[in-house]
């Protein structure tokens, strides 16, 4: 018997991945992992997971991280590469070891990936230049991204290869720089048009105590944040100043950086969890933190095919007493009211607006899947509407709520009275159910 739930159980999840396995075919993902993943023991699992991606059809980029490895080479050759605010001062004796490190990082990915059935390469898609003098200090061999041969990498990715890029760049005379790796994993998002960027860390990503978070930023279990959209990034970087500390500064600074540039998401995972690339992306919830552009926040009207989704969300509302039950039928014969929110091509919210003939209008069924109520996806939802008020010349909007006062008065409406309600609405009023009236006056009357 419990086996039969188990199973059933993981339906939802199922028809859930092979929704997004159908999204993401086709679409670019570069993948940046941190050096220090290498040498542990879920290393073989990550590349495993990352050769089930390019089978299900999705484009796949791989940027390593080689700063641990060109420690450990740099050490046992006694070279001196020092690093001034996280930048490696490459000189002339070092360049040599920072590239055998580099590629070999590289061939150790190809070699995982060639044993899972899926063909790699590795090349010299990257122009740099140096990255000079900054703040007195010269970083001699040290550069920055200054162009991708992309249009090679797409050929490859065509002819289903997965390329991975070695941090090695070269000037137009053939001279080799060492460049940062998440530098180079943006530009690559930017420039392919990458879907998604991955940040995939060698420690967990925890964002740290004191900080001062913007409005509905949340933190998951163990400090990570959940998602900040770009405004936010911005605000969480500029008040916290240096309190955020490294690396995880500068992933959210390149997330801002490739979301603002056409990136649809940037994610910040924590690669030491099992399975952890694979619940990010094929699931609602994820487990890492997400830099989203604004286009993910998609409100639209609802169509004829949100209905069952709209009553799926509604079901725990209504058993919990905080909405009326309505059918399907009813949804539907009223479907062109409703607002859904939509996440990855799955319906998340709904509201609805309910007009009457004296000019007023009803906010009704406002309604959030459960694991992502703490998104403000409600608060958006109802200023939808409301923005949609406006636009269409409503005097009022009204509404009846038993449970959720506080927050719609927080959203500026106040107390009303019967008297407030159209005749149609007061004269369905249910005085068993006693439900609080509560009113937004749009414009006064002449």
């Amino acid at each position: 018997m419990s086996i039969e739930l188990h199973e059933q159980e993981a339906v939802p999840v199922l028809r859930e991945a092979l929704g997004y396995v159908a999204r993401y075919r086709g679409e670019v993902f570069v993948i940046k992992i941190e050096s220090g993943l290498f040498d542990t023991p879920g290393f073989t699992g990550l590349v495993k997971d990352i050769a089930a991606l390019h089978r299900m059809g999705i484009r796949v980029v791989v940027v390593p991280g080689s700063r641990r490895q060109i420690d450990s080479v740099l050490k046992t050759w006694e070279v001196d590469a020092p690093m001034v605010e996280g930048i490696r001062v490459t000189t002339e004796e070092a360049l040599p070891f920072v590239t055998l490190a580099s590629f070999d990082v590289c061939n150790r990915i190809m070699t995982l990936l060639a044993e899972s059935g899926v063909n790699a390469l590795i090349g010299n898609w990257v122009k740099a230049r140096s990255l000079g003098v900054l703040h007195g200090v010269d970083f001699q061999l040290t550069g920055s991204v200054q162009s991708l041969r992309t249009d090679i990498l797409r050929q490859l990715m065509g002819q289903e290869f997965v390329p991975i890029v070695p941090n090695i760049g070269w000037n137009t005379a053939g001279r080799p720089y060492n460049v940062s790796s998440t530098e180079l994993a943006m530009e690559l998002a930017i420039q392919l048009g990458a879907n998604k960027l991955f940040f995939l860390c060698d420690n967990k990503p925890e964002i740290g105590e004191g900080l001062d978070l913007p409005a509905e930023v949340n933190l998951r279990e163990g400090g990570m944040l959940s998602s900040l959209n770009l405004l936010q990034v911005e605000e969480l970087l500029s008040t916290n100043g240096d309190r955020i500390g490294q690396p995880h500064r500068d992933y959210l600074a390149r997330g801002l950086e490739a979301c603002r540039k056409g990136v649809r998401r940037t994610h910040v995972v924590d690669g030491l969890e099992d399975g952890s690339l694979l619940r990010e992306i094929f699931s609602q919830n994820g487990q890492g933190t997400m830099v989203f552009a604004n286009e993910y926040d998609n409100i639209r009207r609802a169509t004829l095919s949100d209905v069952q989704d709209i009553f799926r969300i509604q079901e725990p509302y209504v058993a919990a007493g905080v909405l009326v039950p309505r059918t399907s039928d009813q949804i539907a014969s009223k479907v062109a009211d409703y607002a859904v929110y939509e996440v990855d091509g799955f319906v998340q919210g709904s509201a609805a607006l309910h007009q009457f003939p004296d000019g007023s209008a009803e906010v009704a069924a406002v309604a959030v899947s459960e694991h992502l109520r703490r998104w403000g996806i409600g608060r958006k939802l109802v200023q939808y509407l409301m923005q949609r008020a406006h636009k269409i010349g409503l005097d009022r909007v009204f509404l009846l709520t038993t449970q959720t006062s506080d927050w719609f008065a927080e959203l500026g409406f106040v107390r009303g009275d019967l008297g407030d309600l159209p005749p149609e609405k007061a004269s369905t009023y249910n005085h068993d159910r006693k439900s609080l009236i509560f009113v937004r006056v749009l414009r006064k009357a002449p």
